[in-house]
């Protein structure tokens, strides 16, 4: 079984890799960091973040993903269905790829 790295992200964008599980897991679960950018538009949720675990399998890093959410009668994403996803490697990647998806959003080209 391959084993992934874990990493927090830094101030500058860079991911520093974690061996201490403890170290890791209290980022993860206290830094406001790990959302890069929410927005609501035309009905949809649309949310970038950063995984804090490497989802390359060993090819290209995978560190963060944005995915588009329909929103619910009560205005909440339906985090069980996204009409779409993308995943990057870097922190610049994901910040364009949210723009780039929240305005294909908000013309009509992802959703309805």
């Amino acid at each position: 079984m391959e084993l992934r790295h874990k990493g927090i992200l830094k101030p500058d964008g860079s991911i520093e890799l974690v061996d201490d599980p403890f170290v890791w897991a209290e980022w993860m679960e206290y830094s406001p960091d790990k959302i890069l950018r929410q927005d609501e538009a035309a009905g949809f949720f649309v949310s970038t973040i950063f995984f804090g675990v490497d989802l390359g399998y060993g090819k290209r890093p995978i560190w963060f993903e944005t995915m588009v959410f329909r929103q619910t009668d009560d205005d909440q994403p339906a985090a069980s269905r996204p009409v779409t996803q993308e995943r990057y490697s870097t922190r610049h990647e994901a910040l364009a790829g949210h723009q780039r998806i929240l305005e294909a959003v908000r013309s009509g080209e992802i959703g309805e």
